[in-house]
């Protein structure tokens, strides 16, 4: 078993008992812990050249990714979206999907304007 197979066996491993325990507990940390797993394995299936399971795995981060932006409604929340989006964008613009890419894009950096960099001028005024 070559290290890149060995990895992958790692990492599903860890996905499977990931996904057991923020199904589970319903923790936001756990849940957080899974899609930054589900964009790992994307950007994992990338490198090993198999697009179709890394596309499905950004999809699962940017969905989790979204629920918990909106559940919890926090900064990081809105980073680690802001995070799916692009990753989603990259994916996209590698594939040639230019416009695609664009609009991943667009979206990653109005959560960044709007949400990320408004909360932290408003939290720097009270400090």
């Amino acid at each position: 078993m070559g290290q890149t197979d060995e990895a992958e066996t790692y990492y599903l491993n860890s996905l499977e008992l990931q996904e057991k325990l923020a199904e589970e507990t319903k923790i936001i940390e756990a849940r957080n812990i899974l899609a930054a797993t589900y964009n790992n394995l994307g950007a994992f299936n990338k490198d090993a050249g198999r697009p179709l399971p890394a596309w499905d795995y950004h999809q699962k981060a940017l969905e989790l990714t979204k629920e918990l932006a909106v559940e919890t409604g926090s900064i990081q929340s809105r980073e680690n979206l802001a995070g799916s989006y692009n990753n989603l964008g990259n994916f996209s613009r590698e594939s040639g999907k230019f416009e695609q890419s664009e609009e991943y894009y667009a979206r990653s950096l109005e959560i960044i304007v709007v949400y990320v960099c408004w909360s932290h001028r408003i939290s720097q005024r009270i400090l």
